[in-house]
């Protein structure tokens, strides 16, 4: 029952991608060719993260914020991402439960599109999106979450928006 704070900073360097065809089916980095099948930059991006967490009422309250920019020279736009968030409780015992929201905006080329979490907005970069979690801890070795997301594709200036609901049910069973 103690407050924490955790500071993680990362840097990857994914070579060779410029001018490369694209990983994945549907990329949504900035390419080129007629087809938009390859890379138009490399991919360099730094993730700093920080967590707080205090104990309210017995159960932990965490609040966090993730942030991620393609240091790339060759990038001008486009290169930055970010995710706020704040989770109450925990998943430990038969009855626990945890409460969550966050709200993330990854731009175009903030980091390789086919790394990023495919629910959000549809996967890739270039979206943004509200995500709200329920989870309760049905026994020892299963747990049913609700997970509702809140989003849009395509928000790039000069691109399609793309409004994305998506409610998804699961019940997670560990062996």
């Amino acid at each position: 029952d103690e407050q924490t704070l955790g500071v993680a900073v990362a840097m990857h360097d994914f070579q060779n991608l410029q001018s490369h065809t694209i990983l994945g089916s549907s990329a949504t980095n900035t390419t080129y060719s007629s087809a938009g099948t390859r890379y138009t930059y490399g991919y360099k991006p730094m993730v700093v993260d920080v967590a707080f967490t205090t104990p309210v009422a017995g159960k932990p309250l965490v609040a966090s914020v993730e942030y991620v920019r393609n240091t790339n020279s060759d990038v001008t736009d486009d290169k930055d991402g970010y995710m706020v968030g704040v989770k109450y409780g925990s998943l430990k015992e038969k009855g626990d439960y945890a409460l969550s929201y966050d709200y993330r905006v990854i731009k175009k080329d903030a980091t390789v599109s086919v790394f990023t979490d495919g629910d959000s907005f549809g996967g890739g970069t270039n979206g943004n999106s509200h995500r709200l979690v329920a989870s309760y801890q049905e026994s020892k070795n299963m747990t049913a979450n609700l997970c509702y997301f809140m989003g849009k594709s395509g928000i790039a200036s000069g691109d399609t928006s793309v409004a994305r609901n998506k409610l998804d049910a699961e019940v997670v069973v560990k062996f």
